[in-house]
């Protein structure tokens, strides 16, 4: 009933795509296929068998625990002995530092206090007042 325009070109190109889309397949029909070769003249060769490289045997790993541990015990011993040096040196520091206060409170108690000491020599008071 009624012609629109954008109808006809709708349905033209419509037929253009159909036209194109039988061509297409009529060239992909002439075009050159390969056949495949005949089973007579083709025949693989069969693939070696894969083979295995040998197995390796294990082995128990080579630890040196007890040479570390006799190290460390030679280690351990000599540490000790400077630790028990160092505590000597410093036990007979704080033993000569106590004789020589010692002795010095000893030598200042017998001093007098005009001398600087702590014995205090009476004296006379003044009854003057």
């Amino acid at each position: 009933p009624y012609h629109i325009r954008a109808q006809q070109e709708y349905e033209e190109s419509k037929e253009r795509k159909e036209r194109l889309i039988k061509e297409d397949m009529a060239r992909f029909d002439r075009a050159f296929k390969a056949s495949p070769l005949p089973k007579t003249t083709y025949v693989a060769q069969p693939e070696p068998p894969i083979q295995s490289p040998a197995l390796t045997q294990p082995r128990l790993p080579r630890l040196s625990l007890f040479g570390r541990m006799e190290e460390r015990k030679l280690f351990n011993q000599h540490t000790e002995e400077l630790r028990r040096a160092d505590s000597e040196m410093k036990q007979m520091r704080l033993q000569q530092q106590k004789e020589v206060e010692e002795e010095e409170v000893r030598r200042l108690r017998r001093t007098y206090s005009i001398e600087g000491g702590l014995c205090f020599k009476a004296r006379e008071m003044p009854v003057d007042w």
